[in-house]
């Protein structure tokens, strides 16, 4: 049987935690960023076919129109969801308008700034395909060189003057620091959110690790470490503890005539009244099947065996509801203390010994080891 068919749908999905908060934090982030753009876009270009309509510029009046329809187009994909489509033709916009604005306006007007901005942007796509944006990147750098060669031997612009480009290379330079600002702020946003859901994941694997997944209780494992610390603790500080090794009586056969369905609805049930009835520092484990071990710290066999007895008595006055069904089970109990010296694992060979003399005795009792 695969890990993944034993484990919740909830588990599955965090078996890889950091691909998936990595992959759906730089998916919001780019989304946030396209939308952002495509609205600024929409109200620059706007204004660009005013001021160029003024200045008699009807070419760059006519480009940014066809703008405007670009990203209007890109507002509609955006928001159907198809965010690469218009993250493409936003690229496509943003670089034939600023080549051909500066071939008309000149180097001096920055509107060769944009090309930097697009070069950098890529980079928040979430596509995994390092090389596609680096050749991006590159053939930004080449366009971005030719325009300065082209630039170089292009005259003036008579219709527009050196004041007004001087006015377009302050707000292009404006704009272009703005944007880099923003970039940086959703960098370091997304870099303090993917921490904070990493962390969470990393808790929620722990407990899952840790817990078992049915009962909600401690698992074997962990069990198995909680008891090993406090032998090492024992070390230092003679405290007693004791062991509670618990087993449903005829749990085979309510899986067999009632279904795995119900078993579970009985497992469930018999961990939460045994939560009710041990004390606050008690721990308890689902240690193999139907088999519940409780850890008694600093407790001795007579308490031990108080504890268990409350714990059956509550147990056989209790009804599981299955559906229609109401089931009455029981458990059967096998109590033992730590001896000084002797190995964790036989303390709990001797809670398994006393308990299925229990078993043996007609089950539904609580049996104490070395007293049996």
């Amino acid at each position: 049987m695969s890990v993944g068919s034993r484990l919740p749908e909830a588990v599955v999905h965090m078996l890889s935690p950091t691909q998936q908060i990595l992959h759906s934090a730089a998916s919001h982030r780019f989304s946030f960023l396209v939308r952002f753009f495509v609205y600024v876009a929409l109200f620059v270009h706007s204004s660009f076919i005013v001021i160029f309509g003024v200045v008699g510029i009807q070419g760059l009046a006519l480009l940014n129109g066809v703008s405007v329809m670009v990203y209007v187009l890109s507002v509609w994909l955006a928001r159907r969801k198809q965010l690469d489509l218009a993250f493409f033709l936003c690229t496509a916009e943003i670089l034939v308008h600023a080549a051909s604005a500066t071939l008309v306006l000149g180097w001096g007007s920055g509107f060769h700034y944009y090309i930097s901005v697009m070069a950098l942007f890529i980079f928040f796509h979430p596509s995994r395909r390092l090389w596609l944006k680096l050749g991006s990147a590159v053939g930004m750098l080449c366009l971005y060189v030719l325009l300065f060669t082209a630039s170089q031997s292009i005259q003036p612009n008579p219709i527009v003057s050196a004041d007004f480009l001087s006015f377009f290379e302050q707000l292009n330079l404006s704009t272009f620091f703005l944007i880099n600002v923003l970039l940086g702020f959703v960098y370091n946003k997304a870099v303090e959110d993917v921490e904070v859901q990493l962390r969470s994941a990393n808790r929620q694997l722990d407990y899952f690790a840790r817990t078992d997944v049915l009962t909600g209780l401690l698992n074997r494992r962990s069990m198995l470490e909680m008891l090993e610390r406090s032998l090492l603790r024992l070390d230092r500080v003679e405290h007693p503890f004791a062991l509670i090794l618990g087993d449903i009586d005829n749990f085979k056969s309510i899986n067999d005539q009632h279904g795995h369905h119900c078993g579970d609805v009985v497992l469930k049930e018999m961990a939460n009244l045994l939560r009710l009835s041990v004390r606050v520092q008690d721990q308890i484990a689902r240690w193999g099947g139907e088999e519940f071990l409780i850890f008694l710290p600093d407790t001795g066999r007579e308490d031990a065996m108080l504890v268990a007895e409350r714990a059956r008595k509550a147990l056989e006055e209790h009804v599981c509801v299955c559906g229609d069904l109401r089931l009455s089970v029981t458990m059967s109990f096998g109590v033992s203390d730590y001896r000084v010296g002797e190995t964790l694992e036989r303390t709990v060979m001797t809670a398994d010994r006393a308990l299925y003399v229990g078993k043996a005795r007609g089950k539904n009792c609580v049996v104490l080891a070395g007293g049996e």
